[in-house]
């Protein structure tokens, strides 16, 4: 079986940040849907996830990476590192391509970033009905530490884990 590759985008790569834009607008739809108001999935996804709302980011010290199978987009992930802290901010796989070991391969990915960084923690927010992310994470060696509850501008209240993996 083929592995995903991972590919990490530059702010000036305008194609590649446009199909994780696409990529975001598929998944969050299809994930999120039976859980969350459209109108909060469309607010998520034109303040963080439009193109030119990962420009920005990308200037501001987050990586994306493209995930792909056989050179054809199945996902993205994007993580900023402080200091010894990296943050994962979005893991997102189609959702015919999961359990597949994208997943798997991206936790490989934020290793290698972890030896090359000095990185001592990780952390990640995940929504509290999302049993299948949660297990995930455990299986990796996160922990559950902390519950938090974010407001958005659309108004929305999303109930969510602080997941810490402690490194060293």
């Amino acid at each position: 079986m083929m592995q995903p590759t991972f590919r990490e985008i530059n702010h000036d790569q305008e194609g590649d940040i446009q199909t994780i834009s696409v990529l975001a607008n598929s998944i969050l739809h299809e994930f999120y849907g039976p859980q969350m108001p459209e109108h909060h999935i469309n607010y998520y996804l034109d303040t963080y996830q439009s193109k030119k709302a990962i420009q920005e980011q990308l200037q501001n010290s987050w990586k994306y990476f493209l995930i792909e199978l056989n050179g054809v987009a199945i996902g993205y992930m994007s993580v900023k590192i402080e200091n010894d802290k990296m943050v994962l901010s979005k893991l997102y796989v189609l959702a015919n391509q999961r359990n597949t070991g994208a997943g798997k391969a991206a936790m490989g990915i934020i290793n290698e970033l972890v030896e090359k960084n000095n990185i001592k923690t990780l952390e990640l927010f995940v929504n509290q009905l999302n049993d299948r992310a949660i297990g995930f994470y455990k299986k990796h060696g996160f922990k559950v530490t902390d519950e938090v509850t974010n407001t958005y501008g659309s108004g929305h209240t999303e109930n969510d884990y602080l997941m810490i993996k402690t490194l060293a």
